[in-house]
């Protein structure tokens, strides 16, 4: 409901924290006080302040709509694009701690339950939500307590049900015994748990472009589809390509020796729906399929988890990440170099690799000087 803009004042002092008082780490990271806070959370600004309307003298609000001008300039105040510029911008530091914690939390939990993780990247954008209902009929998933993106539990086991259901990956008795039915086998074997991204993702601005709605809204069926129509670009937000997600399974009955059997057979199942359908909306355009897809015991220890993502980077990307980029690297990983190359030492292609001394490309001489010291050719 719209509020005249005498109201509107009134209502901008009773709206609920989004920023203000709320929990947050201290310096060692592992508690949380409650106390001031500077970031609001985006979920909350995304769905609940939109500060972009124009309250007409009648009473009615309405959002400008994109134009020539507000399309060649984001910051054209009142604009929809304007509006979505700024909500995809948030404080990683301060969402990334209480990102980190909440998985921290995760994986407990899933290592308690006997389950796995399924660690994924993103081939090009994601987007979740995106039939929500909202002002720009454009919505967004954002977790309600961590303002992050994520894909719920309920939309993973329906992607894993319908690649093995309707796609026909797994035979109708195994669909029972693993998602279970009203009639014989009650609940099913597998937990599916929410996705998570492994960082805060970068956010960005997609456009669908529709040419034709004169044509959709003619009444009289006298108006052709035609392309000299006008398009009206809707802007909305997505993940950037390249993110890292963390699903989970998790066996409803962990000491049952079938309960390990039905995970990885949804283990199996999740991947290739990951890599075959893609996750979240606008799959058919190539939205949400994920590549690079690895199986992560919760309980395995942090370097074992760090070889085992060692060993999978091609030739390519090690000369990159260890010559180029090794301090973001480092970063990422959480650990020494010592750790890194105790890892590198293990592949089967550390042959290769320690011919990289005299090497012709750059990032392979840095490389191998990092790894192994000495001078390079």
């Amino acid at each position: 409901m719209c509020l005249p803009e005498v109201a509107k004042v009134t209502l901008k002092y009773s709206l609920p924290l989004y920023r203000g008082l709320g929990f947050f780490a201290d310096d060692t990271g592992r508690t949380e006080q409650w106390g001031r806070i500077n970031e609001p959370h985006p979920g909350l600004i995304f769905d609940k302040l939109i500060d972009t309307w124009e309250i007409k003298p009648d009473g009615a609000c309405s959002i400008q709509e994109p134009n020539a001008d507000a399309d060649d300039d984001p910051g054209c105040k009142g604009s929809k694009r304007y509006w979505l510029e700024r909500a995809k911008t948030h404080d990683v530091a301060y969402l990334g701690s209480r990102l980190k914690r909440a998985r921290e939390r995760h994986g407990k939990l899933i290592a308690s339950l006997g389950g796995y993780y399924l660690i994924a990247e993103t081939d090009w954008r994601f987007v979740s939500g995106l039939g929500n209902g909202h002002p720009f009929e454009t919505g967004f998933t954002w977790h309600r307590t961590l303002g992050a993106p994520y894909l719920p539990g309920s939309s993973v086991k329906g992607l894993i049900r319908a690649w093995a259901e309707d796609w026909g990956a797994a035979d109708p008795d195994e669909v029972k015994r693993l998602f279970g039915d009203t009639d014989t086998e009650g609940a099913g074997a597998l937990i599916v748990f929410d996705a998570f991204p492994i960082e805060v993702p970068k956010l960005e601005l997609d456009i669908m472009n529709p040419h034709y709605g004169p044509y959709y809204q003619d009444q009289s069926s006298s108006i052709p589809p035609a392309d000299y129509h006008s398009p009206v670009p809707v802007f909305f937000l997505t993940v950037a390509a390249k993110t890292t997600f963390e699903f989970a399974l998790a066996p409803r009955r962990p000491r049952d020796h079938k309960g390990k059997d039905a995970m990885e057979a949804g283990l199996k199942l999740l991947r290739e729906a990951l890599e075959t359908l893609g996750s979240g909306g606008k799959t058919a355009v190539g939205y949400g399929r994920m590549v690079n897809a690895r199986i992560e015991n919760p309980n395995t220890t942090p370097e074992e988890r760090i070889r085992a993502k060692v060993i999978q980077w091609s030739l390519d990307e090690l000369a990159e990440n260890i010559g180029k980029k090794w301090k973001k690297t480092l970063e990422d990983l959480g650990v020494a170099l010592d750790v890194v190359k105790a890892a590198v030492e293990s592949r089967p292609d550390i042959k290769t690799i320690s011919e990289w001394q005299n090497s012709d490309k750059e990032n392979q001489q840095k490389a191998y000087k990092r790894l192994f010291g000495g001078k390079t050719q």
